[in-house]
């Protein structure tokens, strides 16, 4: 997908440092300091969860499909002064990457992407091979169907002017 760098890119690393500061507080309850730790975030996206955890001390390796959303999160990385091993690679695919490698795997918002049951199992099966033994598993999921009814289908998030035109930021359920 395409990220609002693309428009304004000093908004989009504001709105990205104040989620950031939100996530990072989140992990650290959730998860500790990491302490030299090593976590792979799966499906890291723009690196929502990696760079949080590469600043709460956890040696950090983030995977996505696709290079785009990881060249945006190796320049978020930099701009947080945070070191990442940013990997293309599928979330089915990792413990065969990285077997038996990290203390601790997260994967948020992700697993939704996958269509068909087979292969969101390949995945958690993907994932806990790409664990130490003792190693834990954090999974963050929306509930779409609470979600659906509970929300309409857009959200307005906001509205402001740019050189251009405008941009209007809607949030799709």
């Amino acid at each position: 997908g395409r990220y609002m760098d693309d428009v304004d890119p000093a908004w989009a690393a504001d709105q990205f440092r104040v989620q950031a500061q939100g996530e990072r507080a989140r992990l650290a309850e959730l998860l500790g300091p990491g302490a030299g730790r090593a976590a792979l975030d799966c499906a890291c996206g723009g690196g929502g969860q990696a760079i949080p955890l590469a600043q709460l001390g956890w040696r950090v390796t983030g995977t996505d499909l696709t290079p785009e959303p990881l060249a945006v999160a190796a320049e978020r990385g930099r701009a947080a002064g945070v070191a990442v091993d940013w990997r293309a690679a599928d979330m089915r695919s990792v413990g065969a990457l990285f077997p038996a490698a990290f203390d601790q795997v997260v994967a948020c918002m992700a697993l939704d992407n996958l269509v068909d049951d087979e292969a969101v199992a390949d995945a958690l099966r993907s994932m806990r091979a790409a664990l130490k033994p003792g190693g834990r598993c954090y999974l963050r999921q929306r509930n779409f169907d609470t979600v659906m009814a509970a929300r309409p289908r857009y959200d307005f998030r906001e509205e402001r002017p740019v050189p251009h035109g405008r941009v209007i930021r809607l949030e799709d359920w």
